[in-house]
């Protein structure tokens, strides 16, 4: 027998209920298990063993999506619940409503055992928000090689790449103590409003690897491979020596954020196709369907370009361009690749899209601007652009 108010345990059932599944091939898996003293929850890759709020004596198998839904509903959540066990039921009463629920369809036996407290290395403050600056690129499709599918710590900076975009961050003054790959699984419960303490890493003959980190109040956990990460420093140091060579752009953050989240909506329309033009005070996008809807947007921009230079050109996609200006407005760019960074630490290199025909695309720019053949223009304006006159762009 179990006497608690629903209100008290509504907010950890639905926590622990994100651990578990109703579509995994192994029953249990759909379950949690509230016991004496901690609720613990799994859905076979993570799991979660929450202290328990409620005081019980005895152990209650229940299925984690239902239970959390009656507990959150209007009628349930404001009243008192009594739980009791019989044969093959757990019946729950609250008020005027009964309900039975069957016993599971095998005896329930995980769990698991935390590793002891000292095991655990403190985290450095800042830890959740290192990891927010570079989750934008961590693979949100299965398909992409397991090594990538998560976010990488090389004992200096964070990794996260999809294979179309590869971002670093590095925080300052900051040390875990050890390299550390943290999988997909864990990621969305790291970076919340409740933020992790310390984390372990445990090996045992025979077991797999396993990786935890401990809350306030709970712990979660994932078994982890020892997969090797790709990427690291060294590709942003090879690109970083190009820079030189590239046509370096910077804009004001809330103004490239806009133009492009405007430009996306038509790009959308062709494989979310831009072409960026940049000019020595201006960059222009532009897009243009197969089927003839075109776009033409400019932004007031500094550059390196001089005088007199040809524009350059490169083709993104917006779909990744939109989550990288979220964050970084300062750029340089060669036909091979974007290096985009902030203030901040954070650094993401987009691979751009083949230039489907460049000379077109200069072409139609420039009769945006009047000019035929792709120059900066003279300068007579401080401003910073022309807005979309049609004079060439100032330098």
């Amino acid at each position: 027998m179990a006497k608690f108010k629903a209100a008290e345990l509504k907010d950890v059932v639905g926590k622990c209920a994100r651990f578990s599944t109703t579509k995994g091939l192994i029953p249990e898996y759909g379950f949690l298990a509230l016991r004496e003293g901690h609720i613990f929850a799994t859905n076979g890759r993570i799991g979660i063993k929450h202290r328990n709020p409620v005081s019980i004596s005895e152990e209650f198998i229940l299925p984690a999506e239902i239970f959390s839904r009656l507990l959150s509903s209007q009628l349930i959540v404001r009243r008192k619940v009594d739980m009791a066990k019989q044969e093959t039921h757990t019946v729950l009463k609250a008020g005027r409503v009964r309900i039975k629920i069957p016993d599971p369809p095998h005896e329930y036996l995980i769990n698991v055992d935390v590793p002891p407290d000292d095991s655990f290395h403190i985290l450095p403050e800042g830890f959740s928000d290192s990891l927010k600056q570079v989750l934008f690129s961590v693979p949100k499709e299965e398909r992409v090689k397991e090594a990538l599918r998560g976010i990488n710590y090389d004992g200096k900076s964070f990794y996260a790449s999809d294979n179309i975009k590869l971002s670093r961050f590095t925080p300052n003054n900051f040390d875990l103590g050890n390299e550390l790959f943290i999988p997909t699984q864990l990621l969305e419960h790291l970076v919340e409003e409740d933020k992790p303490v310390s984390y372990c890493v445990t090996e045992s003959e025979g077991a797999d690897r396993m990786l935890w980190f401990s809350f306030k109040d709970y712990v979660i956990f994932t078994n982890v491979k020892g997969t090797v990460y790709p990427m690291g420093a060294e590709i942003f140091d090879k690109l970083y020596s190009e820079k030189s060579n590239s046509a370096i752009i910077s804009a004001d953050a809330e103004a490239f954020k806009d133009t492009v989240d405007v430009i996306s909506i038509l790009a959308e329309l062709y494989m979310n196709r831009v072409n960026l033009v940049a000019f020595r005070n201006e960059l222009t996008f532009y897009t243009l369907t197969p089927g003839g809807l075109e776009a033409i947007g400019t932004l007031p921009v500094t550059s390196n370009i001089k005088e007199g230079d040809r524009a350059e050109l490169v083709a993104v996609d917006t779909t990744y361009l939109k989550e990288i200006v979220d964050k970084c407005s300062d750029f340089f760019f060669t036909g091979d690749f974007a290096y985009f960074s902030n203030k901040d630490g954070l650094e993401s290199v987009l691979k751009p899209l083949g230039v489907e025909d460049g000379v077109a695309v200069m072409e139609k720019v420039g009769e945006y601007y009047g000019s035929e053949d792709g120059t900066t223009g003279v300068d007579n304006d401080d401003s910073g652009g022309t807005g979309g006159g049609t004079e060439s762009p100032q330098a």
